[in-house]
């Protein structure tokens, strides 16, 4: 069984093995560049907000892990078992710069930050709804970058530097973000496997993949987010890493 949401990448879908009945989607192939991948004719359940375009490949996930889909929830998780993440809050209670995010945002996008009284005044003039965003530090960065880490349901661990686009604060790839591969230290593997288990006990489920970003602050690595739907296409677009992950892909998917 495999599970989409909303935010899709990578090559492209052979429209006629495509099958659409409510909200299951039925494929039987995925067509890459360098070749078919066979899926069988497995059931694929919608996230909601899915936009579904045979173009695109989505992401595989299981239903959405409320403990990272809502980013605020996901540090007060990880408040509770005292893992070092990024100080956010409910409130206001940051000196400039700070950031407001969006709880369910992705992709960089709904990200504010604020430098001073003006952006604070240009922020609210947005009228968003407030209870859908948090507040966080910000950690002023001489070369802005961040880690992202992907973790899949067999323990492979795929991660990389993210750097920003000079003159942006935010290092998504999405928004033209530079990805250099980098080797975690062991001790932050064994962190995050701590944390995908705690979560998977809460939740009672188990992903497909996990995409943790950290940021360093000094020599101690702080967790900004973590999402049940993390973008592939950095690592599809690897000549190494792209076959793992597509077999990965495949054997998930005939489990």
């Amino acid at each position: 069984m495999i599970y989409l949401k909303s935010n899709v990448q990578c090559d492209s879908f052979e429209t006629k093995n495509i099958k659409l009945l409510r909200n299951k989607l039925f494929i039987k192939e995925i067509k890459y560049k360098k070749g078919t991948k066979h899926l069988g004719n497995k059931p694929i359940y919608l996230d909601p907000s899915f936009d579904f375009n045979p173009s695109r490949i989505p992401n595989i996930m299981n239903p959405c892990i409320d403990i990272c889909d809502n980013k605020y929830k996901t540090h007060l998780f990880l408040d509770n078992l005292n893992f070092n993440n990024i100080k956010s809050s409910n409130k206001n209670i940051f000196s400039y710069p700070y950031l407001i995010k969006d709880s369910y945002g992705s992709s960089g996008d709904n990200i504010f930050l604020i430098k001073n009284k003006d952006d604070q005044e240009k922020y609210h003039s947005l009228e968003l709804k407030e209870e859908n965003y948090f507040y966080q530090e910000f950690i002023q960065m001489d070369k802005v970058f961040d880690i992202r880490v992907l973790v899949t349901y067999d323990g492979s661990v795929f991660s990389y530097k993210r750097y920003a686009p000079k003159g942006e604060f935010k290092s998504n790839i999405s928004i033209g973000g530079k990805a250099i591969w980098f080797r975690i230290p062991k001790k932050i593997e064994q962190q995050i496997n701590k944390i995908i288990k705690e979560i998977e006990k809460k939740s009672g489920l188990k992903s497909f993949s996990f995409g943790f970003d950290f940021l360093l602050k000094g020599e101690e690595w702080l967790i900004i987010e973590i999402n049940t739907c993390p973008g592939f296409s950095t690592v599809l677009k690897h000549s190494k890493h792209r076959h793992k992950f597509l077999k990965l892909i495949k054997d998930y998917n005939t489990h």
